[in-house]
């Protein structure tokens, strides 16, 4: 199956122009991937981000109840946005996640789509996991029970003279402990998932083992003074830096939280109207009794709002996220700039339970996350050694660097890239000596302005501007916000849904402005290649 099959909803009578406009009155979601940005394959053979199938809202919203098997493998597949009454666009503008029109830049002043395609073709780490997802090889099943969501290379990177043991720091309490990198960074069966996963993702650990194994080598080339890197190597890192977030337990948290708050309001779009909701089920050939459907409609519903309706394993659906989001997510890495940082003589950095820092002092909105793109001075830090920090920024004029130049920082910028580091832990850092670690502690003290913490992830739900109506616009010129927002050259009324707030208010609100506002109209989901979904109706 294509890749370009792979990112469709199965909808019929459904056409699109360059610009990927709907011209149909379908309403049923699709997913378009920009031509010339897609990989090869999406990692783990499996779907390409976003690829879903259609369904009926009933049956959807019964897989989707807790505890049902199936129920995320079905999270991910059929869901019908708002029943093209009002416009959901999921943003995810938390870490990980940037702005396309950074993207579009790294594709005009770098490498064309084709030829970057061609590196990551030629990358060994891609063909074994093409050869995976084909199912021409087996999926590698280790047996090691503690799992490493830092990976132990990279943890040794930072051991004390001795060259045995870590410095680790508990940021919330201040503890600290000489640790061994065989425990450090793990848990026990952390990357266990239920059997009824295991169909979609395979064995989280075994995966990881396979991109650890092909990125270490390269790792240890590049903090090498005197060592570089081709294309290929850097295509192999891009994946490996592409998982470096949501392979962390508060990046998994953060991922399993968007993605809960988006399936509740994208079911919240389908069970709020009635009469949408029952012919939307005959649509889809469910001739259960109308009388029947409306309690159901109603008992879920209830059951959203008040939150004793949970989507099940919130924890895979996360990995999951990080899985179908990789591909495109190496790419947009790929074309970056990339600096190699290393620090001043008898100095050295310092990693977190995180494993990277985000920070961005200029975001877009005031509601932006932190993003790999999410500005033009966006920087992303990921330590690979004390005596190495690689520092990765949008694209800018100029050529790709297949070996990242080298630079060494300051005393002043030392201590501001390990406060990065420091302030988006999650509980512990780890350095090569303790009484740095405990400095940094000191100084997060006394000024803890110095430290970039991860932003909360948003949503932003989207609904078309209507002269008779200004209450929304009014709404956040009261809170300093833009009064609406442009998008695709039009311009939208928007509210704001925070990962982990119900939203079942604000979409039922929604539904009700969009009915006094002209009611339903055509829609057109994207899933865009810096990780953005989303829908348009109306």
């Amino acid at each position: 199956m294509s890749d370009r099959t792979r990112a469709k909803a199965a909808s019929s009578n459904r056409s699109k122009n360059a610009n990927g406009d709907s011209s149909s009155e379908e309403t049923d979601a699709s997913v378009r991937i920009p031509s010339g940005n897609r990989p090869s394959s999406p990692p783990l053979g499996g779907r390409c981000p976003g690829s879903c199938t259609t369904r009926s809202p009933l049956r959807t919203a019964r897989m989707h109840t807790r505890g049902e098997p199936g129920a995320l493998t079905e999270a991910s597949k059929g869901v019908s946005a708002g029943s093209g009454r009002f416009v959901v666009a999921v943003r995810r503008t938390g870490a990980g996640f940037g702005q396309v029109a950074y993207w579009a830049v790294g594709v005009t002043r770098f490498r064309t789509a084709r030829e970057v395609e061609e590196v990551f073709k030629a990358s060994p780490l891609w063909r074994e996991i093409e050869a995976i997802g084909l199912g021409e090889k087996p999926w590698p099943r280790p047996r090691a029970k503690r799992h490493h969501f830092i990976p132990r290379f990279l943890l040794a990177g930072f051991v004390d003279g001795a060259g045995s043991r870590v410095a680790q720091l508990s940021v919330r309490t201040g503890t600290t402990v000489m640790a061994d990198p065989a425990t450090a960074g793990s848990r026990r069966r952390f990357y266990d998932l239920p059997k009824a996963a295991a169909g979609d993702v395979g064995d989280l650990e075994g995966f990881l083992g396979v991109v650890e194994s092909h990125c270490a080598p390269i790792i240890k080339k590049l903090g090498d003074a005197t060592g570089t890197t081709s294309e290929v190597d850097r295509a192999s890192l891009s994946l490996f830096l592409a998982l470096v977030d949501g392979r962390t337990p508060s990046g998994n948290a953060a991922s399993s939280q968007l993605s809960s708050t988006t399936m509740r309001l994208l079911m919240t779009g389908v069970l709020a109207s009635r009469e949408a909701f029952l012919q939307d089920s005959r649509k889809h050939g469910d001739l259960t009794p109308e009388n029947e459907l409306e309690r159901t409609r109603l008992r879920l519903l209830a059951g959203l709002e008040d939150g004793s309706v949970e989507f099940a394993e919130p924890r895979f659906k996360g990995f999951e996220m990080t899985l179908q989001t990789s591909a495109f997510l190496a790419q947009l890495i790929f074309r970056s700039r990339w600096t190699l940082l290393k620090p001043p003589k008898g100095r050295s950095f310092v990693t977190s339970d995180h494993d990277l820092a985000m920070h961005d002092p200029n975001p877009e909105f005031p509601w932006s996350g932190h993003g790999w793109h999410s500005s033009p001075a966006a920087e992303v830090t990921v330590p690979l050694s004390r005596d190495a920090m690689l520092l990765i920024r949008p694209p800018a004029n100029g050529p790709a660097f297949a070996a990242p130049p080298k630079r060494t920082v300051s005393l002043r910028e030392l201590d501001e890239l390990n406060l990065r580091i420091y302030g988006w832990a999650n509980d512990h850092v780890f350095g090569e000596r303790m009484a740095q670690l405990r400095r940094l502690r000191a100084i997060a003290a006394r000024a803890p302005q110095r430290l970039p913490k991860p932003r909360e992830p948003v949503q932003v739900v989207l609904l078309p501007v209507t002269d008779d109506d200004d209450s929304l616009a009014a709404e956040n010129r009261r809170r300093g916000w833009p009064a609406q927002l442009t998008e695709s050259g039009k311009r939208f009324d928007y509210l704001i849904v925070r990962s982990g707030e119900n939203g079942v208010a604000t979409v039922r609100r929604l539904v009700s402005l969009a009915a006094s506002r002209g009611g339903p109209g055509a829609k057109v989901t994207r899933y865009e290649p810096d990780g953005e979904i989303r829908a348009f109706s109306g």
